[in-house]
């Protein structure tokens, strides 16, 4: 695997190009806290599937996988890869399946694309291309990827493929367990017990159809029994009481609609008022319009004198005579006087229109004072019909309140007298009840149908699980056994309707995941994914495990043990591990190099990639001192066990490999 141009892989101001072979035995990656460990399996897991799981996120359903965790794929580089970056930033992987090798390479900000692809497999030390991918866009090649890997997985849906390389070879952080998750155990026992991946697809379909049903079965009921609840409460009032207070409440409804009425025609009244305060308002409006136009024509000849006239304006602005030059403010006086006059400023000559034409003008001055004066007398009276109409409505909306309240009171105390005199009451809960308890009902015989159908489809899985008991259950107690310290019991099982892996331990069934210890819960869990990949893997096609920090969950007498548990899958099983771990006191790394050695392990240090923080130069020694330790377990020589293998042709787990010879 290559990545390239990723940011946080930074030393000394250089980003490191990644160039790792994953394919033998263990790979841990090594390191302090927030250098970036988890980010490594990410981007593999980004590269394989184009995904990266959102820690908050449950078990879901394959075909809901990548629409809920791709918008926090989408976000997930932004930070660790730096905005001047983003278009170079890529990883490439090289990895085999069956006989066929894929090369993919993908941009971290192209979750639906690949920049190149290249499938082929190889003779005699010669790459033979397998399928062309020449001339097709990245998001083509992405297709043509999805549809090739699934096939050579055997499984032929890219959906399944994201679920077994996200939910069950790889164990992150956020620490999901299939043991102990109904949802999760029965995706994995549908796709992994299988004969045929049709019916693994239905029995998970029937499944959350049937939980669909159930659930809404349940829904329905309760609010049937609630509003039975209502029902009989109100049916169960004293009648001799009730049938008291009906009169009064026939009354009361009969006042209410008076009232109502009486509240309409006032609102009505009122909204003529406004209506016509409206058009006053305009017609005064209009009249004052008019009187500026009358005294316009009235004003015109004199104000001729103004207009543009630059000798009266000079004379006015400098307060100066134009003909003998004398100064003052009397000559401005003087022109204003004789203006107004109706003469000339400067010669006394009159100027004024006809008189005839003035006086007409002024009687239509003043008929239009008079019609304006009239209409703001109508003004004043229709404002105060206004607000008199207006403290009518409100004294009606007080009345209407205090009617409203005693109706109110008494059906909350007498419920049952709604029956007769409210649409909302008796007739209304009744219909209801009829509507969820059909519906319920109703669901509950889709669940019914529905189950046949999944036990039919679940027994296909215990049978097809019986023939492989014999050779399964002994991979997991053997892993188990060498973690747990004893010997424990695995079967398949009915817990409430539902398929599921139950552990024994100390002769007491443990189906719940609070009746084992946190440490226990999580490593008895990577056993059970450990003994399902070595039972679906081909000789030849091991798998790769990722494990995320796996000490964060140990209790300190379990580290060693784990060491063992792992080193027996890779040893024994010839199965892969990559996984990262942080730089302490923990024996597990020790054990583990102890057991592998250098043959069968590879332990990267992430200060090669990236620079300490000063809070984590101060752990520098101990990191040091756990290194030299690691380091010298890896160097000792010890004869290798004989290997156990449990080859299975159903489904093909892919191995990573990178080789010189074929690049």
């Amino acid at each position: 695997m290559i990545i390239r141009n990723f940011s946080l892989y930074t030393k000394e101001e250089t980003i490191i190009e990644i160039n790792e072979n994953i394919n033998n035995g263990v790979y841990c990656l090594a390191g302090a806290n927030g250098l970036g460990k988890t980010t490594f399996l990410n981007i593999i897991n980004f590269g394989l599937t184009g995904l990266v799981l959102s820690p908050n996120s449950s078990f879901f359903s394959p075909d809901q996988i990548q629409k809920r965790n791709s918008r926090f794929t989408d976000n997930y580089f932004n930070g660790r890869i730096k905005e001047k970056h983003k278009q170079e930033a890529e990883v490439e992987l090289l990895l085999r399946v069956n006989d066929r090798y894929y090369k993919i390479c993908r941009g971290f900000f192209e979750r639906d694309s690949l920049r190149t692809l290249d499938i082929f497999w190889t003779k005699n030390k010669k790459k033979i291309k397998s399928v062309k991918t020449d001339g097709f866009s990245p998001r083509e090649l992405n297709e043509i990827y999805k549809a090739e890997i699934a096939k050579d997985m055997g499984i032929d849906n890219f959906d399944y493929y994201v679920f077994i390389q996200l939910y069950v070879l790889t164990f992150d952080e956020s620490r999901r367990l299939i043991f102990w998750d109904d949802r999760a155990s029965l995706n994995t026992l549908s796709i992994s017990f299988n004969t045929k991946l049709d019916d693994a697809k239905k029995l998970i379909d029937t499944e959350r159809r049937v939980e669909k049903y159930d659930s809404d079965g349940r829904n329905y009921r309760w609010q049937a029994t609630q509003i039975k609840k209502k029902i009989d409460n109100i049916t169960s009032a004293d009648e001799n009481k009730r049938g008291k207070k009906e009169a009064e409440y026939l009354e009361i409804c009969a006042e209410i609609d008076e009232i109502e009425r009486t509240l309409a025609d006032q609102q009505l009244t009122q909204d003529n008022y406004l209506k016509n305060r409206n058009y006053l308002y305009s017609e005064i409006h209009e009249l004052h319009s008019k009187r500026k136009e009358y005294f316009t024509q009235y004003s015109e000849p004199s104000s001729k004198l103004f207009n543009n006239n630059e000798i009266i304006e000079d004379a006015i602005d400098e307060e100066k005579c134009p003909i003998c030059g004398a100064k003052g403010k009397h000559i401005v006086d003087s022109i204003y006087l004789n203006i107004h006059q109706g003469k000339c400023p400067l010669c006394n000559t009159r100027i004024d229109a006809d008189n005839v034409t003035k006086n007409s003008l002024l009687k239509k001055i003043e008929i239009n004072d008079e019609e304006i004066a009239n209409k703001e007398n109508e003004l004043d009276e229709m404002m105060e019909k206004i607000e008199g109409q207006e403290r009518q409505i409100k004294k009606t909306e007080r009345e209407l309140k205090k009617i409203q309240n005693k109706k109110a009171s008494i059906e909350r105390d007498y419920p049952g007298i709604i029956l007769e005199n409210s649409d909302g009451g008796l007739k209304e809960l009744y219909k209801q009840f009829e509507y969820y308890d059909k519906n319920s009902i109703e669901s509950y015989k889709r669940r019914d149908e529905l189950t046949l159908i999944l036990n039919k489809l679940q027994g296909k899985i215990e049978k097809f699980y019986a023939e492989a008991e014999t050779e399964f259950v002994p991979i997991v107690k053997r892993l188990a056994q060498s973690f747990i310290g004893y010997d424990l019991n695995i079967s398949l099982q009915k817990h409430n309707g539902n398929l599921k892996f139950v552990i024994e331990l100390k002769d007491e069934m443990r189906p719940e995941s609070w009746q084992i210890s946190e440490s226990q819960r999580f490593f008895l869990d990577i056993a059970l994914r450990m003994a399902i990949i070595i039972y679906l893997s081909n000789k030849g096609e091991e798998a790769t495990m990722f494990i995320d920090t796996p000490e964060g969950s140990l209790d300190i007498a379990y580290e060693s043990r784990v060491g063992l548990m792992f080193s027996i899958y890779v040893k024994e099983y010839r199965q892969n591990i990559l996984m990262t771990a942080n730089i302490n006191a923990s024996e597990m790394l020790v054990c583990l190099a102890r057991e592998c050695k250098g043959k069968k392990m590879v332990v990267r240090k992430m200060t090669e990639w990236t620079d300490l923080s000063i809070v984590q130069k101060e752990g520098e020694k101990l990191f040091k001192k756990v290194f030299t330790n690691i380091d010298r377990m890896l160097e000792e020589d010890r004869k290798w066990k004989k290997y156990k293998y449990y080859p299975r042709p159903f489904l093909i787990v892919y191995l990573f490999l990178i080789n010189s010879e074929i690049h």
